[in-house]
């Protein structure tokens, strides 16, 4: 049995969350340019929620527009892949609360155990609406032959 010492210098756990949330990080920012190039990035306005997520396990991703504002003027700072949660209110709206991968101080460890365990089914995903895409192009300029 190991002595009260032992167990409590441990790092084991402090080693394996930071290369948790290192591999998360470097997944969600891989996943956001993809997916941003299959699909655009929303901007946040729940008016305009994206068109296009991918859900895996019941949980529902999609890339968002990082936007930031200095002086009232309206800058965008990338992208970042984010698992979206939408909350019903009694009143009938929909918030949307949001889980970052790409810095880690808004997705605890749970969020990011779910999206790396979510992670080869997203790949997925991207790949099928990749072909998709491909596909629906294909025809368009196969249908377009023999026009001037």
């Amino acid at each position: 049995m190991k002595t009260l010492e032992e167990i409590i210098s441990r790092q084991d756990y402090v080693r394996v969350n930071e290369a948790l949330k290192a591999r998360g990080k470097e997944l969600a920012s891989k996943f956001a340019d993809k997916f941003n190039e299959l699909y655009g990035a929303w901007d946040f306005r729940e008016s305009d929620f994206p068109p296009k997520t991918i859900e895996v396990n019941g949980h529902q991703y999609c890339t968002k527009l990082n936007i930031y504002r200095d002086n009232f003027e309206r800058y965008t700072d990338g992208y970042r892949f984010v698992r979206v949660k939408q909350d019903p209110s009694d009143d009938g709206t929909v918030s949307y609360s949001l889980n970052r991968f790409d810095y880690g101080f808004e997705a605890s460890r749970k969020d990011f155990v779910d999206f790396l365990n979510d992670a080869k089914d997203i790949l997925a995903k991207l790949s099928e609406g990749e072909d998709e895409l491909v596909k629906e192009c294909e025809e368009a300029i196969e249908n377009a032959k023999g026009i001037v």
